[in-house]
């Protein structure tokens, strides 16, 4: 039974989008490599415990899906490692607690860490196998 009303919609997509955007960089991001697969490199000596700032035009909370959307402008920084993308879509579990299975971006997506950068057209981070493609 979905008890959530209109007035508390706001909060829950709030603290959902907070808690998915902190898994999605602490999440795995070590795992994170740039490049083609066989000139990938590893993020070394990267902190996930450093706050997560991310900010999108606008965001859609489909909770019947468990996935998040963020969309217009999407911007996710955690220390000196950036994710840009015009859409990106979280998919998550909620099995007691949210876990992001797999991460889609489009739209001009482009990493950066320090003066390493991985850009295209779309990025796929699945969580499961720990891989971006």
């Amino acid at each position: 039974m979905n008890t959530e009303t209109p007035s508390s919609r706001p909060a829950l997509r709030h603290l959902v989008v907070r808690g998915l955007a902190g898994g999605l960089i602490a999440g795995g991001i070590a795992a994170l490599s740039f490049g083609s697969v066989a000139g990938a490199q590893t993020i070394a000596g990267f902190n996930s415990n450093q706050p997560v700032n991310y900010a999108a035009d606008r965001i859609e909370l489909q909770d019947r899906q468990n996935r998040v959307v963020l969309s217009g402008d999407v911007q996710i920084r955690q220390g000196d490692l950036q994710l840009t993308a015009a859409r990106t879509t979280v998919a998550y579990s909620d099995a007691g607690s949210l876990r992001i299975q797999r991460i889609d971006a489009t739209g001009g997506v482009t990493v950066t860490r320090g003066n390493e950068r991985a850009s295209g057209n779309a990025a796929v981070y699945d969580f499961n196998r720990r891989v971006i493609v």
